[in-house]
């Protein structure tokens, strides 16, 4: 299996070796851009196991849906909260049947307020593919999306504007990318290749629609040559079911890694990855303007870059990010483009001396160009890493970091939402008295327009969690195992 599903046990071992180690706290930023205290959104009853790498969406009306991996019994299932202002979540329940194992789910919401998850069924001989709705007051009976016979992996979905899902997934039994369509997340069509190449074998598709509809895809595939080095291919769509040629947009022998995929809703795409044989800066990254030819490739940072992080805003702004230097040395960088081709000289957001850990940033903006950025900081002296998060209103000045999951031994592997009305939700992983969470916390940011106060759930904000003791295996297999894990998380 070419994206090896991330191993539960690896996580918890390598960060229940570090339970007891405090975070430091960093520089104090802006000072009406604060992050509420830390909220356990995983319980005692549903305690995290694992999350997807995106736990969490949000509607046109501000209701967050978060969903992590919890064990029921002798079984993995998925579980769920909901929420209108970050703080307050509904009880938790599972959305996925009971007796089964499950894995590598994905989330995508509409505007009205449906949303739907899909994920891999491994209690058969091979996973298949299901999926469930929420309809606003309940999850729905999950419905079996693939045949039996096939070998599915690397799920993705999204909804346009219409309320359509697009799904695709890896076929490694047909070495195909499949697509399926739903205007209810119930029903689905016959799956159909988005590209095929059996000498090739694409896999881990990405998925982005824009406000006309228009659907962007990418994935990695083998690059036919004896070398077997990897390349990225994209493909449109802007009829259900119907995909433009593949196209390669790396170059071939550079092997492209790491790539990642955003669109703005006035339909510029653009896509970045990491070229490891290259010359020159690894940072890479191509656009699209409406579905038109892609731009000649654009280089961002050094020969030693890492971990593209992109990001699409309701200004039409694209951020592109990176680590930076050997390991990281050089601090987290980003820059900025409204075009995809012409971007702005990058800065580095993370403080001098900082060393970004093994992820992406991510970013969240509102209407009025206010940015909140979050990324991970590894303290080798202490062998711990946390969060950190900076705001700007112009990407380009950034204010002091701060540790918003400052409570936490360590943390890590944030997601960020945000809704109308400028109130931002961070999602991250924690290790917390020798107990893994799944955690968040809310930031409001200062107002660009007049906006009245969302509502409250009134969900019971009983205090949650409880410590689960780590053992001393556990405790032995450490940093090795975490290693292990962010070998296993890249693609290949």
């Amino acid at each position: 299996m070419k994206n090896s599903r991330r191993s539960v046990a690896a996580t918890m071992a390598a960060l229940a070796m570090l339970a007891g180690i405090s975070a430091p706290q960093a520089a104090f930023a802006q000072e009406d851009w604060t992050w509420s205290t830390p909220a356990d959104v995983s319980t005692a009853d549903f305690r995290y196991d694992n999350a997807p790498d995106v736990p969490i969406v949000i509607d046109s009306e501000g209701r967050m849906m978060i969903i992590w991996k919890t064990v029921d019994g002798n079984f993995y299932r998925m579980a769920s909260r909901t929420s209108l202002n970050g703080v307050d979540w509904t009880e938790p329940e599972y959305f996925t049947p009971a007796n089964k194992d499950v894995s590598d789910a994905v989330l995508a919401t509409d505007n009205t307020g449906r949303v739907t998850a899909m994920w891999l069924d491994y209690s058969g001989n091979d996973p298949i593919i299901l999926s469930s709705t929420f309809d606003g007051e309940s999850w729905l009976p999950a419905v079996q999306v693939t045949p039996n016979e096939g070998r599915y992996e690397n799920l993705a979905v999204v909804a346009d504007s219409t309320g359509l899902l697009t799904a695709i997934w890896t076929n490694q039994g047909a070495c195909s990318i499949d697509s399926s369509t739903s205007t209810d997340g119930q029903t689905w069509t016959v799956p159909v290749p988005v590209t095929t190449d059996s000498g090739r074998c694409p896999y881990a598709p990405q998925i982005v629609a824009d406000a006309s509809n228009r659907l962007t895809a990418i994935w990695n595939a083998d690059d036919g040559q004896v070398s077997q080095f990897i390349v990225v291919e994209a493909s449109t769509s802007t009829t259900p079911g119907t995909w433009s040629s593949a196209e390669v947009l790396s170059t071939v022998g550079e092997d492209a890694r790491d790539m990642t995929l955003a669109t703005t809703k006035g339909g510029l795409a653009v896509a970045a990855w990491k070229s490891e044989q290259g010359t020159g800066p690894t940072i890479k990254s191509r656009s699209s303007q409406s579905g038109a030819s892609w731009s000649p490739l654009e280089s961002h940072g050094s020969e030693s870059s890492d971990y593209p992080g992109l990001y699409a805003g309701p200004s039409g702004k694209v951020l592109v990010s990176w680590r930076a230097g050997a390991g990281g040395s050089d601090g987290m960088l980003v820059t900025s483009s409204d075009d995809g081709v012409a971007w702005t000289s990058p800065v580095r957001i993370s403080p001098a001396g900082d060393t970004p850990f093994e992820e992406r940033a991510h970013f969240s903006e509102d209407s009025c160009g206010q940015i909140v950025a979050t990324w991970s900081t590894l303290v080798e002296s202490q062998q711990t890493f946390f969060v950190q998060s900076s705001t700007s209103v112009n990407g380009i000045d950034w204010s002091s970091p701060v540790n918003p999951a400052s409570s936490a031994d360590i943390s890590f592997f944030t997601t960020l939402v945000e809704d109308s009305h400028g109130r931002v939700t961070a999602v991250w992983r924690a290790l917390s008295g020798g107990t893994m969470l799944l955690q968040t916390s809310t930031m409001n940011k200062p107002a660009c327009v007049s906006a009245p106060v969302l509502a409250n759930t009134g969900a019971d904000t009983t205090a949650i969690g409880a410590s689960l003791a780590a053992s001393a295996g556990l405790l032995a297999a450490g940093l090795l195992a975490l290693a292990a894990m962010r070998r296993r998380a890249r693609i290949r």
